[in-house]
């Protein structure tokens, strides 16, 4: 734990400026690493419904239709 007086010249932050500068340095390197951590939890990719295989055909642009895909299925025993 660190102790609340400066080991340079035994002030306190209130007084010593190296001291509080060297605190609110430590301080925001803590939030940055809390920070970074969040992100690279939102960074990951998000869940998706799932879609189904005629959906994809259409998605693709190989099915003008769900009707006409779902056709295509079934004629490729899918």
């Amino acid at each position: 734990m660190p102790s609340d007086t400066c080991p340079t010249c035994g002030d306190t932050a209130e007084w010593c400026a190296e001291y509080r500068a060297r605190l609110a340095a430590e301080a925001a390197e803590r939030m940055n690493r809390s920070t970074s951590a969040s992100l690279a939890l939102e960074r990951t990719r998000p869940r998706r419904k799932r879609t189904s295989k005629a959906q994809a055909l259409v998605d693709e642009g190989l099915a003008d239709s769900l009707a006409d895909a779902r056709a295509q299925l079934r004629d490729m025993s899918w």
